[in-house]
């Protein structure tokens, strides 16, 4: 198959960084456009709260929310992006909302292919698929490969 983009999931936390920099490696090896998919969901509103974002408390108005969740995500993406400028990969990114999974196989097309994160907290140490990678490997019409997370990664 000849991929032309790498999709990567990507979300807040030390382990996206970890699928990000394995996918970007991917696209670079196949000669692949890498890009960076961040929904916000309901999920998003909790980790702003927690990681102490005053817009993002309860009894909020719902624009302060959506913006800290835009700011939160482009912050991500940014990361990313700058990651994909140092290894010399081709990259875009985008902000998505509503549910993940309908938002991430909403942007497939043909040709591409996706990353995403998989966890060491399965039962007997076997990598366990959360929710989005789980129903990502079940109805994408295009292949997933998933990584492992918690696991050394060498770039060259």
């Amino acid at each position: 198959m000849d991929y032309q983009r790498v999709l990567i999931p990507v979300h807040i936390g030390a382990n996206s960084q970890e699928v990000a920099r394995e996918g970007l490696e991917i696209a670079r090896n196949l000669g692949a456009k890498a890009c960076f998919l961040f929904v916000k969901d309901s999920t998003l509103r909790h980790y702003l709260s927690l990681a102490g974002y005053p817009s993002a408390s309860p009894g909020r108005g719902e624009e302060e929310v959506e913006q800290a969740m835009n700011v939160m995500g482009w912050r991500v993406l940014e990361d990313d992006l700058a990651l994909a400028r140092r290894l010399g990969v081709e990259a875009e990114a985008q902000l998505l909302g509503g549910n993940p999974l309908a938002a991430i196989l909403a942007e497939i097309r043909p040709g591409d292919l996706i990353v995403v994160g998989s966890h060491e907290r399965g039962s007997l140490g076997h990598p366990n698929l959360g929710s989005v990678a789980r129903g990502l490997v079940e109805k994408a019409p295009i292949p997933v490969l998933t990584v492992r997370l918690g696991r050394p990664v060498a770039l060259a």
